[in-house]
């Protein structure tokens, strides 16, 4: 007789025999506490997979909030979970494999990014995020390099090694966080609640991006990073900021505007007639808002003006600039304009 652990494993995994294409790990993924590496490989019908390296023992694999959160989610934009190979030391998760990554695109000039691209590509990221709110979880690290694009110039989300059931009953530690250029600001100032709508901020900190092709922060510390926030948005108003010591320590010690410089920032890139859209960055703003209570859902960004006409299923055309498609910072390869 086969225990009913045993039938559930193999269904999950159902024995795909993995080949590396390359002996190597591509690239260190820094913000992952389990998963260390990501590999490229090859499926035994012919398609390419991306292969995620988990140490933990196999009879652990299922309990994985990342396996978790991708078993149960499934929308077109949100990378798959294809299966699972289960060895004595090592786990992999075998994910469906995407060719390019935002963070590419806002950086390479030869990329020619217009205002409908950056729309198409917001409301794919928000559609992905809709089904795994739903889903009850928060994604919790979202950034360029986590948003990928395949071939066919389809978003998808992908590394949900933070990811967070939002039904969760106990406080998460503030060491657990994405990277803090797009963090929300209640976790840099020690918030441990679990919140969907911390993502939201990310979303817009991603899209102020594409609108300004460059990093919006630099910081090198929390700290930094909520003075670096003030400069741009002002003085942070709510019931969190006003109990919060760390918040008001940070405050006394401010002297920028107290307005902010939000408008300033994105005024000169918006004088680019291909990027005039101040509905989008209105959008970013309502996105970037400091108060969780005002911060829009992701329901309501959805519903915003901005998505009313012009949104495309995918943003192929933005990819003809590659020679080779093979341009996300994760599946790092040997392209011969890997150094534009």
């Amino acid at each position: 007789m086969v225990s009913a652990d045993r039938k559930k494993k193999n269904r999950i995994n159902h024995r795909i025999n993995l080949r590396t294409r390359k002996q190597q790990a591509w690239e260190l993924l820094p913000d992952s506490f389990i998963a260390k590496t990501v590999m490229k490989g090859w499926h035994e019908s012919g398609c390419i997979v991306a292969m995620k390296k988990c140490h933990v023992p196999p009879e652990d694999i299922l309990q994985l909030e990342e396996v978790r959160a991708l078993s149960s989610i499934n929308h077109e934009n949100v990378v798959k979970l294809l299966s699972l190979r289960l060895t004595v030391s090592v786990q992999y998760l075998v994910l469906e494999y995407c060719h390019f990554d935002l963070e590419v695109l806002i950086h390479l000039p030869k990329v020619k990014i217009e205002a409908e691209h950056i729309k198409s590509i917001a409301f794919a990221l928000l559609s992905g995020l809709t089904a795994i709110h739903k889903k009850n979880y928060a994604h919790r690290n979202l950034r360029p390099s986590h948003v990928l694009l395949t071939q066919d110039g389809v978003v998808k989300i992908t590394d949900f090694g933070l990811s967070c059931s939002t039904e969760a009953a106990s406080p998460i530690s503030t060491s657990q966080m994405g990277n803090i250029h797009y963090a929300a600001p209640e976790y840099l100032l020690g918030c441990t609640k679990i919140r969907s709508d911390a993502d939201l901020w990310s979303v817009g900190v991603i899209i102020g991006e594409l609108f300004l092709r460059a990093s919006l922060f630099d910081a090198n510390s929390n700290r930094e990073q909520v003075v670096q926030l003030l400069n741009l948005l002002g003085h942070f108003e709510g019931n969190f900021y006003e109990g919060n010591q760390k918040y008001q320590q940070i405050r006394s010690a401010w002297s920028g505007d107290m307005n902010g410089t939000f408008h300033k920032v994105f005024e000169p890139r918006l004088c680019n007639g291909s990027l005039y859209d101040r509905q989008g960055v209105r959008l970013v703003k309502n996105l970037m808002e400091p108060n969780v209570d005002h911060r829009l859902t992701v329901e309501e960004a959805l519903n915003h003006e901005w998505f009313k006409s012009g949104v495309r299923g995918n943003v192929k055309e933005l990819l003809e600039a590659f020679e080779k498609p093979c341009r996300s910072r994760i599946f790092q390869d040997n392209n011969d304009d890997s150094n534009d």
